[in-house]
């Protein structure tokens, strides 16, 4: 259309028509510029928050420096703050090293309180050992 119109603007106008044709697409092509920066940096701001709340977390954990690096490069899914496998793999951990912690406290500070009796050995008791059970059943062998 604007291909039509050029040729019936006379000479002074047709410049300054064509002038303002440039300007207006270098001014579009500066905006999608502008949006791409605008993205790119919005992107790295998402990750830099990422990174700084998994810090934050990791360092409050008490987990190993090896273990916080490792979950510090797993990489980001977009729902949670680790992936999936990396939430399975700390909340099995997590679990483990409570229930170690919480038996290891009741077994230091009180072992009767536990729902078992604990074994111990008493003198004059017989030592007895276990011998393994034969393979076979003696019921159904054949004499020799």
């Amino acid at each position: 259309m604007v291909a039509q119109v050029l040729p019936a603007v006379p000479g002074e106008a047709w410049t300054i028509l064509s002038q303002a044709i440039t300007d207006g697409r270098d001014g579009a092509k500066f905006m999608i510029r502008c949006g791409l920066d605008t993205t790119d940096s919005l992107g790295r701001l998402v990750a830099s928050a990422v990174a700084l709340r998994r810090y934050a977390w990791l360092r409050t954990s008490g987990f190993s420096g090896d273990v916080q690096q490792s979950l510090m490069d797993m990489p980001f899914d977009g729902t949670r703050l680790f992936g999936d496998k990396a939430d399975l793999a700390l909340k099995h951990f997590k679990d483990s090293r409570a229930t170690a912690r919480f038996l290891g406290q009741r077994l230091l500070l009180d072992p009767s309180s536990l729902p078992f009796a604990p074994f111990v050995a008493t003198e004059g008791a017989p030592n007895r050992v276990l011998s393994p059970r034969p393979s076979t059943p003696t019921c159904c062998t054949a004499p020799v």
